[in-house]
């Protein structure tokens, strides 16, 4: 066997074992850090509540079809009908007027029963193993819609404990994660919706360099948050279906698992669907 075979071997083994141990420390899991668009899908949200006519709705509901395979955050890609340009969906979304609309709006996601389910595994284990037991708490990071009134937040904390029903604590963040900083490396868990943001920040890349993720478990989801990847490989003509299955695309997601596995216990999940369920509204 050559050298260079040895250490593909080698590397494959240390991926696998990092995958076999994802999630089975919850017992040193006090913190959890989960971005709201996890539970609540702010892209479709922010889409619904500019929709003005019947047309633009039927065309919705027949583009919608395709959301299982949206790896791309463009409304102009993901609902071309509707004509709704990606510079109007983040002037939409940046106007503070607007959040409260579209959290009340936002339908959950499909992920949100699985986190659920993973919530009380975690909280139930811990009560089982911890000698000082430590409720479980949960932080929601609400940005980018921070401005929601209390009594949403609360009926949103209210529905999510009641969901879990263990003994957990809700404690929400209204800040870009770049802003949290050293606070990071409080949360075991980490659901991180704009994997490219967070590994792109050089405060957070400069953890990853020094091992501080090890011990930590991140979840992101299967998103191109910009087009380079599509300019990349000449990928502009690809409808939804065609570009989640191309090999390229697929190449640059199995990197990104490969690499980021021996620098903390990380896992891709499917892109969202709907459960067409909305709270708070």
């Amino acid at each position: 066997m050559v050298k260079g075979e040895g250490y593909k071997m080698m590397e494959k083994e240390m991926y696998d074992v990092n995958k076999i141990i994802m999630f089975d420390e919850f017992y040193s899991c006090n913190n959890i850090y989960v971005d709201i668009q996890f539970i609540k899908d702010i892209f479709l949200g922010v889409i619904l509540l500019n929709i003005k006519t019947e047309e633009q709705y039927n065309n919705f509901i027949n583009e919608i079809k395709n959301d299982p395979y949206r790896i791309i955050e463009d409304p102009s890609i993901v609902f071309p009908s509707i004509k709704f340009s990606k510079f109007e969906y983040l002037d939409f979304l940046q106007n503070k007027n607007n959040h409260s609309n579209i959290f009340k709006i936002s339908p959950l996601t499909s992920f949100e029963e699985k986190l659920v389910k993973l919530i009380k595994r975690i909280a139930g284990i811990k009560k089982k193993i911890d000698d000082e037991y430590i409720p479980l708490n949960v932080y929601f990071n609400i940005y980018p819609i921070y401005n929601i009134s209390k009594d949403l937040l609360d009926k949103f904390k209210a529905y999510f404990i009641k969901r879990c029903l263990c003994d957990m604590e809700i404690t929400f963040l209204f800040e870009p994660i770049d802003n949290l900083k050293e606070k990071i490396l409080d949360f075991k868990m980490l659901f991180i919706y704009d994997l490219k943001k967070f590994f792109d920040n050089k405060y957070y890349s400069s953890l990853f360099t020094d091992m501080k993720f090890l011990d930590k478990s991140i979840m992101s989801p299967k998103i191109l948050y910009d087009n380079s990847v599509i300019a990349k490989y000449g990928l502009h003509d690809l409808d939804l279906e065609k570009l989640a299955n191309n090999k390229k695309v697929k190449n640059e997601f199995d990197y990104n698992d490969h690499y980021l596995n021996y620098l903390c216990q990380f896992d891709f999940i499917t892109p969202f669907s709907i459960k067409g369920e909305i709270i708070n509204g």
